[in-house]
């Protein structure tokens, strides 16, 4: 759950650089250029993969090297983990593009990851919570990531447990980035 918690405290500030190039001119200069704009939004969605992805591989590695566990064994942990990620991008660039200062992002971004963290379970134990705690839960990316990780944990090979929470996972971000890009689109065009 810590994990999952501290991924989305890392991306929410993570992608402030895009409030800061809207308040700088950055963008509207980018805006001069043919898809410069699309590429810069790609990029700074491939680096927050990357380095979503070597978060997840530092917490991996000093878990086994210090402590002994394993904790994300399979493949299909590392594809719910990917799918959280992407999602958790995907909420961060859409704040990043809703909000209109840095001070709003720095403001809102542990509020948001610690009020998401906590419903969605992060900080105590997934699977002794009540179902209606569970079914509340689900209304964060932290609940469904929990959910596909937790029931991985039961047996690494359960496809099942993993394909309800990508999905949703995986269509949140489907939603939220292009949105994300329409929005700064939109910006661009008002100044």
């Amino acid at each position: 759950g810590l994990i999952t918690a501290f991924i989305m405290f890392f991306m929410l500030f993570g992608s402030g650089w895009l409030v800061e190039e809207r308040t700088n001119g950055t963008i509207k200069r980018l805006g001069a250029g043919h898809g410069a704009v699309a590429v810069s939004f790609g990029g700074s969605v491939l680096a927050l993969l990357a380095a979503g992805i070597l978060q997840i591989a530092m917490f991996s590695a000093i878990l086994k090297l210090f402590f002994d566990i394993v904790l994300f064994n399979g493949v299909l942990s590392y594809a719910a983990l990917l799918s959280y990620l992407l999602a958790v991008v995907a909420i961060s660039m859409f704040l990043s593009s809703v909000l209109k200062t840095q001070a709003q992002l720095q403001a809102g971004a542990p509020v948001i990851a610690l009020l998401t963290g906590f419903m969605g379970g992060c900080f105590w134990n997934f699977i002794e919570m009540p179902e209606r705690i569970k079914m509340l839960s689900l209304l964060t990316p932290q609940g469904w990531a929990l959910s596909a990780l937790n029931g991985l944990l039961l047996d690494p090979a359960d496809t099942s447990a993993v394909l309800l929470p990508a999905t949703v996972l995986l269509a949140a971000s489907m939603v939220l980035l292009p949105a994300s890009y329409v929005i700064i689109r939109m910006q661009m065009r008002k100044v």
